[in-house]
């Protein structure tokens, strides 16, 4: 059972929050090993970024004045070709796949432009995700 430790005043009644979901709410989250590679990347050329973007219901790992998002798949969670198993994916490995899909379809919807690397990418093929950003740049 979760501990106590605030009370929250609404119109009626007193409600009872719990710790770990007051704690979760004031947290940022903490950035991946290939997040960080991108971050680090993105710094050597000079191409000024924001982290952990909140777009209309859509969550962006690094947003890109003035309409352009990057987002870091990992292999395993995201499900890349690379991981994908003899007898193919079960049906919800493919529910993230198609969750992944329509994000990025909403998010082009709106403009903007959706660029996804892969970590066997960035770990495989450093130049290309480098050359990739530095398109960016213009």
């Amino acid at each position: 059972m979760p501990r106590i430790i605030a009370r929250r005043k609404t119109s009626a009644k007193t409600k009872l929050v719990p710790y770990s979901a007051r704690r979760r709410h004031s947290r940022r989250r903490v950035a991946t090993a290939p997040e960080k590679q991108i971050h680090a990347m993105l710094k050597e050329e000079g191409i000024p970024y924001t982290r952990e973007k909140q777009i209309s219901h859509c969550h962006v790992d690094v947003f890109i004045e003035p309409h352009t998002v990057i987002e870091v798949q990992g292999c395993f969670w995201h499900k890349h070709d690379c991981q994908e198993p003899e007898a193919g994916w079960s049906a919800v490995d493919a529910a993230v796949q198609t969750r992944d899909e329509a994000r990025f379809a909403f998010l082009r919807a709106q403009g903007y432009d959706v660029i996804a690397i892969w970590e066997c990418d960035l770990r495989d093929h450093p130049r290309m995700v480098r050359n990739q950003l530095r398109e960016l740049k213009g």
